[in-house]
């Protein structure tokens, strides 16, 4: 194996072509390494987002769940109040009419 050195007049060291050609291989492996890197905190920061996405959603659908059963039971209860009112003026107007009735 022939290796060629070379002088790097600007940094001042003498370096050989095999040990430019690993230099080279490590920085790519960096390079790479980064990269993946990169790329797996963005997978992680859109997992996060999604999850955060569907909390959000689900927190919604129960308070508009909520929100409809609390209107369920306020038109449930409003019928209820309703229909004993009906009901005390119905027992009212017998009663009157026995009353009258009975007078009569």
């Amino acid at each position: 194996i022939k290796i060629i050195c070379t002088v790097k007049w600007d940094a001042g060291v003498m370096r050989c072509k095999s040990q430019e050609e690993q230099r080279r291989a490590e920085e790519e492996q960096l390079r790479l390494a980064e990269e993946f890197h990169r790329q797996e905190e963005e997978k992680l920061q859109r997992a996060i987002e999604e999850q955060q996405k569907r909390e959000a959603e689900e927190r919604e659908r129960r308070e508009l769940e909520a929100q409809q059963k609390a209107e369920r039971e306020e038109q449930e209860r409003k019928a209820r109040e309703e229909a004993e009112r009906q009901r005390k003026e119905l027992e009212e107007r017998l009663k009157r009419e026995e009353d009258r009735a009975g007078r009569e």
